[in-house]
């Protein structure tokens, strides 16, 4: 179950009304990392929209980095996979613990919108670097400028598996 709700919560991530007007075609090719350097990388920017009935809709901006060493880590799809994953299980993980509502009520009030480009400062900043040693996660609200961060080897991420 909890697999399936991942990946609902990813495809969320790349799925919006307005994409279903998009060539689907296009869309099902597009790349999503780059190679800049010795690196691939993800940067990719999203309007999330929450709206709880009796509570004031809030929008706001994120952007989602992730990078790790091209070579001999892990694959691209790999990649793609656990920062997709990791994402989604932050912000998710930030926002129903700062409305603390059920899963399903949080998935109910949640919509959002993949921008092409920032619209100006993405409110959050969601930041993830994959070493051969492990991972650092990053969180910036970008409004106070706090950031906080937590870093974990691959051994302990994948020791419970």
């Amino acid at each position: 179950m909890r697999t399936l709700g991942l990946a609902l919560m990813a495809l969320s991530l790349f799925t919006s009304t307005g994409s279903a007007q998009e060539d689907w075609r296009a869309f099902l090719q597009k790349d999503l990392v780059e190679v800049q350097g010795d690196l691939i990388v993800w940067d990719h920017f999203v309007l999330e929209r929450l709206e709880f009935a009796g509570a004031e809709p809030i929008q706001f901006q994120v952007k989602y980095h992730s990078e790790a060493p091209a070579e001999g880590v892990m694959s691209r799809d790999m990649f793609v996979a656990l920062s997709t994953e990791a994402n989604t299980i932050l912000l998710f993980g930030i926002l129903s613990e700062a409305y603390q509502v059920s899963f399903s009520d949080f998935l109910d009030a949640y919509d959002s919108e993949p921008l092409d480009a920032p619209i100006g400062t993405p409110d959050l900043e969601l930041n993830l670097v994959m070493t051969g040693e492990g991972v650092q996660f990053e969180i910036v609200n970008t409004a106070t400028g706090e950031r906080t961060r937590e870093t974990t080897t691959w051994t302990d991420i994948f020791e419970g598996q």
